[in-house]
This record gives C-alpha cells, structure tokens and sequence, in this order.
C-alpha cells in the first residue's frame, strides 16, 4: 500500500474523542491519547463517520447515478473483512509537534494538560437546580489546533472515487462526543499526494534478507489470529504472519490474481523461508530469551545492572546458588554480544472496543444490530522488530524482493482498526544473522541446541515429540550424540487464515527459548553440516518461521545486562508534515501553554510560602482588600498592554505614599507594620516586581515575568482576604 492522500482536520471548537481511560483520576470522560500524551482520533473512527457522509450524499443522487459500487470498493463491505480498499490511519498532530516534544523530553501528563481543557458540567432538574450526583468532569481538545490522517490505498481512484471521498471528507462537520453541546466542531479537507513512485536500485544480493520492521500502529497478533477475544499477544512477529504481508504486497505490485501465484515461490522451505521477527536490541535482531538462566534473588532486583547469570544445564556453575535463592529470568529476548546476554522484554497492551453487528447474520431478521465488545492485546507501537527473509533460491518473489528497499505494510489482525501499520526497510546479507554473537565450535564435547522459534517436531513414528531425536540429530551432522539435559516449554500453536476464514490445526509445539544439551560421544561436528542444518531447520512449518535452531559447543555467557530496545524514531515513523507557518504556530501554542502552566505551578507555591510567612501588624480583611484592588487593577492594565513595568513600580509608589500619609499621624502602624519573612510589606511587594523565574531557554521566549510576578501578589491579597485568618500575627506588647 502506498500514501495517496491526508485529511486536514482543524478543531473550530472544543472536542473529545472517544476515550480509552488512559489518564485515570482526572476527568470521568478522557480523551484517546497516545504514549508521548497528544491526543488523536482512531483510524477506524474517522472511516466511519467518511462513510456515513458518503453514504448521505449518495442518498440523496438519482437512482441511476447512484455511487454504490464506488461506496464498496472505497470503504469495504459491512462486517466483512476487507484489506482492498482505504486505509485509514490516526489523525494525529503534525509531526513537527511530536519532534519538539521528543527533543525537549515534555512529559506526557504535562503536554496533554497544554493542549485540552478539563470542563465540569452537571444536569437540570425541574426546578432549575443542578441533579443530585450529576456534577462530572470531560476532557477536551482546544480549538485551533490541526489534525493530519494518512489515507493509503492498494490502486488509483477513479475520478468519480476520487471526487466522492473529497466530498465525504468535506461534509464530515463534527467528530467526536457532545456534538448536541457545540463540541466536536471541525473543518476537514482532502489533500491529494503526489504520485511518489520510486524505481528503487536492487538491495544487493542475498541470500539473506534482513527486514527491519518499525511499528507506527500496535501489532494485534496472537496465537490464533481473527478471533473475537484474543489470547496472550505474541511475543514476536511469526514468519507465516510475515509471508502473508510480503505475498500479498507482491500480488498487488505486479498485478498478479492469487491464482496465478506459483506456489512453489513462496511456500517450498527449500526456495524461500520466512524467520520471526524478534525485538531489535543494540542494532541487531533479537533471539527467543533461553529458558535455562537463572540469576540470584538479591540480583533479580538490580534491573540494568551487569550481573551474573546461571545456567542450569552445568551442574558446577548451577551449584554456586544457594538452593532457596534461584530466580528464573524472565524475558523475552536476548542478544548475544561477547561475553555477555543483552536482555529485554516487549513492551504489549490491551484495549476494548465495541462494534455494531447486523443480528440478520444470524437470525435472518434485518435492521437490528447487537453489540459485541473485542479484547485485543497486542505489541505496542513504536518498537523496532528485526525478521529474515532466506532465498537460497532466485525467482521471481525474490527478485521482486530485492528491489524493495522500503515498503509499508499492515501486519496481524484489526488493519482496519487501528492496528498493524508499519515500515519495512530491507538490506541484503551474505552471512545469516542468527549465526552473529554465537560461539565458534571448538571440540569441548558438548553440543547446546537452542530453539530459536518453536518447533513441530514428530519422531521416528510420526509421534509429536518435545525433543529432536539423538540419532536422528546425529545423522544430519555426522557425529553421535546423547541427550545429556534439557530445558523445555511446550504450547499449543495454531493459526487462522484470514482470507479462507478457516483455521489451522492446533499442534503442542515446543516453546521458542527451549534447550537442549547433548553428549557428543564420536566423531567431530563440521562447520558445513552445522551451517547446513541451520539452514533447513527442524520439523514442520519451517516456511512460516517455525522450527529455527542455533548449535553451539559451548555456553560461554556468564553475565547479563537488562538494556532498552530500540524505539521508532520520528525519521521512520514521519508521515504528515502540515504547513510550516500552521506548524509553527501550533508549537508556539503550545510552548505559551506549558510556560503558563509551569508559571502557575510556580506562582502557587511562592504564594503558599508567603502565606506561611506573613506576621508583625495585625490588620482586619477591608486593609487586605484594598491591596487586592490595587493589585487587581494593576495585572489587569498589564494584561491588555495599557501599562508597562515603569508604570507599574510607580502605581505601587503613589499608593505606598497614600499609605504614609494615613499613618504619619497615627499611633497604628498598619500596613507599615506588616512583614513578610525578614521584609516588610512594601519591600516586599517591590522585590517580587523584580523577580525573576527560572525555566528553561525554550519556554521563556517571551519574558513575562512581571505579569506572573503581580498574578501572584493578587492571588495573595485574594486568599489573605477570603481566609478565615487573614491577618497577621499580633505584635508582642513590651
């Protein structure tokens, strides 16, 4: 699929997308927001409310003019599954906006806080007063700010597509909940990209294929794909999930019909294999966590820390335990680098979402829908998966491979709801990237075999069995072996194709991670026939990723390091750029938001210290109230520009001369008795027209201290005023 257009959507009003609960303990209805805190509307909303736009105005055509056909082929028919026509992706905020809160480190809460507003409303009862328990809180997008969604799609429109979706778009008025109150009010343009077709020069020549896979959208695919409440997310992106991506990329590239597809090209494990994709850690792929390391309980608590491993396969090292302190390590990936283990864990969410179903599917009746709600977990976006493409064999997949050095793909199930956008860069490799890290096969005696996916594996009777048989293994590299230990997980796999609807046999697969460690009791093992094997793999579905090993003669790795993968950077994941003027504008928007924000939590607590501090003359509320009004009246000519510092400083002076005047004659030293710490109140009142506040260079582009300065002395005089206490401390009698 390719990028053909962007919808602009400018928010001429406050508006809330449906929430997903992600900020709790702030506003009954939140917002959706992704993981940097900037709130988008889903992909999957935004199709249906240009669907329901198409479909009015084609209501309202002569019958035969009437757009049905194009309706379909646009949008996809109702509660089938469809992945020919648009995509659509989140409308999110431009680009520029998400690089100046990466570079500047902004904390999520705190830039969801400089975009929305957090509104209370209540319910009306018949006489007029507020409902008794419907006081709630909604948070809100600001107006002004400008939303961009991808549109991609496999072809080109035709003219009346093409016009019936800029008319849909335009028709789209508002989004999201409360459109009855005059929220969700929006502006939504087609923008339409230029054709950015690229002859791309050759990869260069295999016959490994390394596919660095960055995730934009979370990846939904679990062990059975296609159901309606899925199991435990993978913790991988499996090779027959990628297959079906590439295959179907190819056929909608070359214009092939499924059935014209050699299936030799694809599906014979001797032409073409397809390996998991595994988390990326330190730039290199990532292999399944082996499942016999062990650490020490004081040790498990010291994340990212070097710390020594234990395998239990060797009974001396193992022994160094205590044997109430092992701890199973529990990760998910590894990489092997020298002398020690790169580990991580990937990083899964879950999510509910609710769809309509026609009940006439089921029971023949139509016009009634029924509500079903879907669980998805899935791999969340923004991580970085590494999977290789073995083409021991040229033809024509392969070589339609090899001149894509980049392409965008959807992966795993719900493409149509938010879900499985990606980017794939392809480099071709000489050697294979699962031989990189291990050790070289020095004559020790010992043969490790790692699984490095799972593994349907039969015996010699066709039995499911949960270890490669010696002899068998010794056979294929002409040694003889015994089965000396192992550390083996077992689980059911299965899968779901989604184009036939029908599922794949379930099978007890042993777990990717497990070990093995064998006895070579003759003969010597040679490089070729190891190379070889690794090649093949073991037992069934190698095409699709299955059956992957790793031989080793040795474990030399005593040590680990927990480290973060790698991340999405905004190069990869860089799809909307809006105008740079409008862009601009939304930044500095959005710093004056967060200045504010930071100014006010800094004014707060200067103010909750001087409260703190105030003693000397006791003077009643009307005193305090007359410093308010004045301060008030000053903030108020310095927020519309009728004043300037000069003019303030000399406001404060000719009130302070008032005040001297009242008291020459007065034994009262009233205000002039009050202190403030070590000052008193009028030196007190002009050292903070002076102050200064401390924030960072990009937040304090324009120098507003003195209006913050005077905001903080009238919130003083205020909460002095409206306080039960809001004199000073009475002067010791002599």
């Amino acid at each position: 699929m390719s990028l053909k257009a962007i919808i602009e959507i400018e928010l001429l009003s406050e508006t809330v997308f449906g929430g997903d609960g992600s900020v709790l303990g702030t506003a009954d209805i939140e917002i959706q927001t992704d993981e940097h805190g900037l709130p988008y509307l889903a992909g999957r909303t935004l199709k249906g409310l240009i669907r329901e736009q198409a479909e009015w105005y084609n209501s309202f055509l002569p019958q035969e003019e009437r757009l049905d056909r194009e309706i379909l082929r646009l949008f996809g028919k109702p509660w089938e599954d469809n992945h020919e026509g648009l995509r659509f992706g989140h409308a999110k905020l431009c680009d520029a906006i998400y690089e100046f809160v990466n570079k500047n480190h902004i904390d999520a809460g705190e830039v969801l806080n400089a975009v929305t507003n957090v509104r209370s409303m209540t319910s009306i009862d018949e006489s007029g007063k507020a409902a008794k328990g419907t006081l709630r809180q909604a948070r809100l997008m600001k107006p002004g700010f400008k939303l961009y969604a991808p549109v991609f799609a496999n072809t080109e429109f035709s003219e009346q597509e093409g016009q019936l979706l800029e008319k849909a778009v335009k028709l789209v008025r508002h989004v999201g909940l409360m459109r009855n109150r005059g929220k969700g009010e929006v502006r939504c343009q087609l923008k339409w990209i230029a054709d950015q077709t690229v002859i791309q020069e050759p990869v260069g020549e295999g016959p490994y294929y390394e596919l660095t896979i960055y995730a934009h959208e979370p990846l939904k695919i679990s062990q059975v794909l296609g159901t309606s409440d899925s199991s435990h997310a993978l913790g991988c992106i499996p090779g027959y999930v990628l297959r079906g991506a590439l295959v179907r990329a190819y056929l909608q590239s070359t214009g092939k019909r499924p059935e014209e597809l050699e299936t030799e090209e694809v599906f014979d494990p001797r032409k073409v294999q397809f390996w998991n994709g595994y988390l990326a850690l330190d730039g290199k792929r990532g292999l399944p966590f082996a499942q016999h390391l062990f650490e020490k309980k004081q040790d498990a608590k010291e994340l990212k820390k070097r710390r020594p491993i234990y395998q239990s396969l060797d009974e001396k090292r193992f022994s160094e335990i205590r044997h109430d302190s092992p701890v199973r390590i529990s990760r998910d990936v590894m990489v092997m680098d020298k002398d020690v283990v790169l580990a991580a864990k990937v990083r899964t969410s879950s999510a509910l979402h609710l769809s309509l179903v026609e009940d006439a599917r089921r029971s023949g009746r139509t016009g009634e829908y029924r509500s079903r709600i879907y669980r998805y977990e899935a791999l969340d976006a923004g991580q970085v998966f590494k999977a290789v493409v073995f083409a021991p064999a040229q033809n024509d997949f392969v070589q339609w491979l090899t001149r894509q050095k980049i392409l965008t793909l959807w992966l795993g199930g719900a493409r149509n709801s938010g879900y499985g956008r990606t980017t794939v860069k392809i480099e071709a490799m000489r050697e294979s990237p699962e031989r990189m890290g291990a050790a070289t096969l020095k004559p020790t005696g010992e043969l490790y075999v790692l699984a490095a996916s799972d593994w349907i594996i039969r015996d010699r009777n066709g039995r499911l069995c949960s270890a490669p048989d010696a002899g068998w293994l010794g056979e294929q590299l002409g040694v003889e072996l015994e089965l000396e230990d192992q550390v083996v997980n077992t689980q059911l796999t299965g899968g779901y194709i989604s184009q036939w609807q029908a599922y794949q046999p379930s099978y007890s697969a042993v777990q990717a991670g497990s070990i093995y460690k064998y006895r070579v009791m003759s003969g010597e093992l040679d490089e070729q026939r190891v190379r070889g094997l690794m090649e093949k793999g073991i037992g069934a579905r190698v095409n699709e990723g299955f059956g992957r090993l790793i031989l080793f003669t040795e474990w030399p790795y005593t040590e680990m390091v927990d480290c973060e993968p790698e991340n999405v950077g905004f190069e990869e994941g860089m799809v909307i750029r809006g105008d740079v003027a409008s862009d601009e504008a939304q930044i500095e928007r959005i710093i004056r938001n967060l200045a504010d924000m930071r100014l006010q939590a800094a004014t707060r607590e200067r103010v909750a210290g001087w409260i703190r501090d105030v003693h000397g003359t006791r003077i009643n509320s009307s005193k305090w109230g007359t410093l308010w009004q004045v301060s008030s009246e000053i903030l108020a000519d310095i927020a519309t520009g009728r004043s300037t510092p000069e003019k303030a400083a000399e406001r404060w002076g000719r009130f302070w001369k008032d005040v001297d005047d009242r008291t020459n004659n007065k034994r009262d030293p009233g205000l002039n008795g009050v202190r403030i710490g070590k000052s008193s109140l009028r030196e007190f009142i002009f050292s903070q027209l002076a102050y200064t506040y401390k924030l960072d260079d990009w937040l304090m582009k324009d120098d507003r201290s003195l209006y913050w300065n005077l905001r903080a002395l009238e919130l003083f005089f205020r909460q002095k005023v409206r306080s039960k206490t809001s004199t000073g401390k009475k002067v010791a009698e002599k």
